[in-house]
């Protein structure tokens, strides 16, 4: 069962710690002790419905899917830490 308490996931695949930020607004990157990255996804976000926070994180191969707010979606490189943000229109 999910935690709240929990802010991080180790992927299986490079090794690397992503980590969300105590403020909801950095997604971390750590390879062993090291910081790999920091991206400030929250501020790549020009326009958020919603709080201006990170809610949901979804972590893939080779990019992290985050969710801002209520429908601002990004996308981060794991390699590079760099977030690439499409907003959904309101239908």
């Amino acid at each position: 069962m999910p935690s709240p308490q929990v802010r991080g996931m180790k992927a299986l695949a490079d090794g690397k710690v992503y980590l969300v930020s105590t403020d909801n607004k950095h997604l971390l990157a750590y390879q062993g002790n090291r910081l790999a990255w920091q991206a400030d996804v929250v501020g790549s976000c020009p326009a958020v419905v919603g709080p201006r926070k990170i809610s949901k994180v979804l972590l893939g191969p080779k990019t992290i899917l985050v969710t801002v707010g209520e429908r601002t979606f990004a996308e981060v490189d794991t390699a590079t830490g760099s977030v690439k943000v499409a907003d959904v229109p309101k239908n």
